[in-house]
């Protein structure tokens, strides 16, 4: 921080350091040796101040001492002593290999990213600027999302700096959206008014909610309300009624009836006649994505040119260790297996440090949770990279992450420091889409099946004009995988609103942000062949009109996921016929 000033430090210390000017200018030097923002030099200090009066309750600390900030400084010192040994030997072993290996064998030079910035309190990732040298290429294409500065800033967008308009004209795009889908899909001239009375019947384009604001009051048909957006019909609110011959077109051939939960999207058809509600006669489901166009956007990570090239993938799911200690025995046995199949890219889905994690929850830790990761995780991803050369990993993170500065939903990618800057690891955003290879994938760490589930409401009707399933595998009697589908009519990794009462603490959603949710967007205009999404709900794995969706369920309960895809035969065989998928168990 070259341009903090001692008014900066002084104004964020404020009553803790009072007018000192000793105490000052040696928080200022801390600032400019050290490259910190006065913020993090306050959080820095408290901790310091802490642990050196632990008997100290945090609401009657009004003051940091000199002794606190001098002892900061030696502690800083320190680590940036660790920091240059560490390299230092890091230098000797690389001089060492080159002298003993061909320079064909260290042909990868990637050039890293820079600093990653943060949300809510700024955190400035200090990422150098360095060539690194990877033994061997990588034995598939990654592509990932963009990586350039005014995308990573947008995915770390700060947390309650949202506008009222912003969250309004976000769920009013929605519903607009939705509309000239279902107008384009249906051949439509115009979408109704639903609050307008008619003498015919008209189709309306609606996000679904209930009236009864009680936590334990599930969606019925009796509280069934829909609202439109201020562009179709100036947000007008009206009850839904349903006629007993109730149409349902376009659905999945055998599926009997359609989900309704808070959130959802639909399209109806019928009228209101004046009485206070909207009678539906016919309910038209919202299409899937088309599967058979091409996916686009920019690869801002690809190491080879590699078309329908084979390749595997282990996906595991935190948490990754028992709730009766922080051993992470389980993540230790999947690279174990991961060592020996040696799968060309492995997946691991957050949270990593949960924060939920009993131990954590009532302190009982020797480390922090960037030291416990360093320990227990990337040490273990590491040594799985060493032992399987051309190997990549990625990772994702999770809501409860302490990792993660940024927990909230839509959520930024993990910082680079984490990781140690080793470009095998690649890390991107809670939710994600990404390829590897000719492979489309999509990934959460929120249980969305588990919530859709609980919010679920299933109305019966007549089946009419419905959809062929694409594969044999997709049956629409299958209550599972008719969850699963909702997402990809409603093209959202979460499409519920509000928030579960209930759950709201697993899902710290931004709505204003919900561009992040999107399943399909310009970028990845087709479904992902692969969808993974962790769930306390039994593990399985099926197929949905072309998507398998895998639930892996979580590591700590002894299961992931292992998919081998076939390599291309021209790029002929679609994904479906080149992919096995299957739930494994941990020592199996």
């Amino acid at each position: 921080m070259a341009s903090c000033t001692a008014q900066d430090v002084a104004s964020s210390l404020g009553e803790l350091v009072g007018r000192d000017e000793k105490i000052i200018a040696e928080c200022l030097s801390i600032c400019h040796n050290f490259n910190m923002s006065p913020d993090d030099l306050r959080w820095k200090l408290e901790a310091v101040s802490f642990s050196t009066n632990k008997n100290t309750p945090h609401s009657v600390l009004k003051n940091i001492t000199l002794d606190s900030v001098l002892a900061l400084k030696v502690q800083l010192q320190r680590e940036v002593g660790r920091e240059k040994k560490a390299q230092t030997r890091t230098s000797t072993v690389s001089a060492n290999v080159n002298k003993t290996r061909t320079p064909a064998v260290l042909n990868r030079s990637i050039k890293l990213p820079g600093p990653a910035v943060s949300s809510g309190r700024t955190v400035v990732a200090q990422v150098k600027q360095e060539e690194v040298q990877v033994a061997g290429p990588s034995r598939v294409v990654f592509y990932g999302p963009k990586q350039d500065e005014k995308a990573k800033n947008q995915r770390a967008y700060r947390y309650m700096f949202e506008k009222q308009m912003e969250r309004s004209e976000n769920l009013d795009q929605m519903i607009d959206d939705a509309a000239d889908i279902v107008r384009s899909y249906f051949k439509l001239d115009d979408i109704g008014d639903p609050g307008t009375t008619t003498d015919e019947d008209v189709v309306i384009v609606g996000r679904i909610f209930s009236d009864v604001d009680v936590e334990a009051e599930k969606l019925t048909e009796s509280s069934l309300f829909l609202e439109s957006s201020r562009m179709l019909s100036g947000g007008a609110r009206i009850a839904l009624k349903f006629h007993p011959a109730l149409v349902i077109r376009n659905n999945i051939r055998g599926a009997r009836g359609l989900g309704f939960f808070p959130g959802a999207i639909v399209a109806l058809k019928g009228r209101n006649g004046g009485g206070g509600h909207f009678l539906v006669n016919e309910v038209l489901t919202l299409p899937v994505p088309n599967p058979t166009t091409p996916v686009s956007g920019e690869n801002t990570m690809k190491v080879d040119p590699v078309e329908s090239g084979a390749f595997s993938l282990i996906a595991a799911c935190g948490p990754f260790t028992a709730y009766s200690d922080l051993s992470y025995t389980f993540l230790a046995s999947l690279v174990e297996a991961a060592k020996k199949d040696k799968p060309s890219a492995l997946l691991l889905v957050g949270p990593f440090v949960d924060a939920n994690h009993p131990s954590i929850r009532v302190g009982d830790l020797d480390s922090t949770p960037v030291e416990l990761f360093h320990e227990k995780i990337y040490s273990s991803i590491k040594s799985f990279l060493d032992a399987s050369p051309g190997s990549i990993a990625i990772l994702l993170p999770g809501v409860r992450d302490l990792l993660s500065n940024h927990a909230v939903y839509p959520q930024s990618e993990l910082s680079r420091d984490l990781v140690k800057n080793d470009p095998r690891i690649h890390l991107i955003p809670n939710p994600s889409r990404f390829k590897i290879n000719d492979v489309s994938f999509g990934a959460c760490s929120v249980d969305v099946l588990f919530h859709l589930r609980k919010e679920e409401f299933l109305k019966l009707g007549r089946e009419v004009d419905p959809v062929l399933p694409v594969h044999e595998d997709d049956v629409g009697t299958d209550v599972m995988a008719n969850t699963c589908r909702h997402l990809l009519q409603q093209r959202s990794f979460y499409p519920i609103f509000p928030t579960p009462p209930g759950l709201a603490h697993e899902v710290n959603m931004d709505v204003s942000h919900s561009d992040g949710l999107r399943l399909v967007d310009g970028d990845n205009p087709n479904p992902p062949d692969v969808l993974i999404l962790p769930s306390k709900l039994k593990h399985f794995v099926k197929m949905v009109h072309s998507t398998t969706v895998i639930n892996a369920s979580f590591l700590n309960r002894n299961t992931y996921a292992l998919l081998k895809v076939a390599e291309g035969s021209g790029g002929m065989s679609s994904v479906k016929q080149r992919l096995s998928c299957e739930v494994v168990r941990l020592g199996e």
